[in-house]
């Protein structure tokens, strides 16, 4: 008989719902504070998800969460990085963020690094306003993989971002959700645009 299983908290993009143990468990298994239930029927599944969208799963609209877009841009001529962020909470705009930072080793990592330095500030940024979960949306998968360990962590910056996340992770509830890059995703696209922006 065909199941569904449908999971609140996760890995990768939650809440969602799967059709299969192997799949759900993937997403679940070994992940702190782990949320998801098995149904016998799809309808039961999506009252499961409850406040969040059934239009669109994906995307956490529950009132009152904070969600953290991240992207990252490199400048070849310059030899330098930059991260654009958004923060939104109720669906709503509050705060952008970008930078750029020039460190020969970091930018052997071209992009990549500016993603890492933009989800620490989303992080930071999240603890300052006194929150206690935050969501961040990602198109690259050592964003979720590094800071929970999944990955192994290879250099000095990848190390170290690992380290900040577990210790922010005790403070404050971080929630990943993976998206595909130039996909049309509004958001996406403004962090990467302020990114890009960070470098001129």
């Amino acid at each position: 008989m065909k199941k569904y299983y449908a999971v609140l908290k996760g890995r990768g993009k939650t809440p969602a719902i799967y059709t299969s143990w192997d799949e759900c468990r993937e997403k679940v298994e070994g992940y702190p504070d782990a949320k998801f239930k098995g149904f016998k029927e799809l309808k039961n599944a999506e009252e499961y998800i409850g406040e969040y969208s059934k239009d669109d799963i994906s995307k956490p609209t529950k009132k009152g969460l904070m969600v953290a877009y991240v992207d990252g841009s490199f400048s070849v001529s310059k030899n330098n990085y930059s991260y654009g962020v958004v923060i939104l909470k109720d669906n709503k705009i509050i705060k952008t963020i970008n930078g750029a930072g020039k460190n020969e080793k970091a930018a052997q990592m071209r992009q990549i690094y500016g993603e890492l330095k933009g989800v620490m500030k989303a992080v930071d940024y999240a603890l300052s306003a006194g929150e206690k979960e935050l969501h961040v949306y990602y198109d690259y998968n050592g964003i979720e993989n590094w800071a929970i360990g999944k990955w192994n962590r290879n250099n000095e910056f990848t190390q170290k971002y690992h380290e900040f996340m577990q210790k922010k992770m005790k403070e404050i509830k971080v929630f990943f959700h993976k998206v595909k890059a130039h996909s049309g995703d509004k958001y996406n696209e403004m962090a990467d645009r302020l990114a890009k922006e960070a470098l001129r």
